[in-house]
């Protein structure tokens, strides 16, 4: 199978966005820029800002681009060729539907990424916490002991809020 240019196949470098229908022999087709990254624009006029990234390493992945409270968002729907050009498309419809409904898909993604872990509130405990405790060497490895456990049984990279 040839590689074709995003420019010879009705693609668009990243400052032109003027939209193309993506599918996915067209986007299997699409060679990868000598550096950094490319997007194209899907032209469904139901669907705004739904596009693909496509990166000199040759990964592609599609995303929608939306704003909410005043700020431009990027959600990455998924890699090529594990999603296709339609799955992707209807997730990124059901992403606008709930953006329309008041929520931020983005936003909600990086809380549940930054959360604090059992291991996060473990280190803040001893850190902050344990220097102030009365009752010598022998309590403060005791609670040591006792909050390594504790970690051990919930898992140390479990998120606080799934406990």
């Amino acid at each position: 199978m040839k590689a074709i240019e995003p420019k010879a196949c009705g693609g668009v470098k990243a400052k032109d966005k003027r939209p193309v229908r993506l599918d996915n022999d067209y986007v299997r087709k699409l060679a990868p820029p000598k550096a950094g990254a490319v997007t194209v624009w899907d032209d469904d006029p139901k669907l705004s800002g739904f596009g693909l990234r496509l990166y000199s390493s040759g990964a592609r992945s599609f995303f929608l681009n939306y704003w909410f409270d005043g700020r431009e968002r990027r959600y990455t729907v998924g890699v090529f060729p594990r999603w296709s050009v339609a799955a992707a498309r209807e997730r990124a419809k059901e992403l606008r539907r709930e953006i329309d409904q008041g929520r931020d898909p983005a936003g909600e993604k990086r809380e549940r990424r930054d959360a604090p872990t059992v291991q996060d509130l473990t280190d803040r405990y001893t850190e902050e916490h344990l220097p102030t405790k009365r009752g010598g060497k022998v309590r403060i490895t005791d609670e040591k002991a006792m909050l390594a456990i504790i970690g051990d049984h919930l898992g140390k990279h479990t998120k606080v809020g799934a406990i």
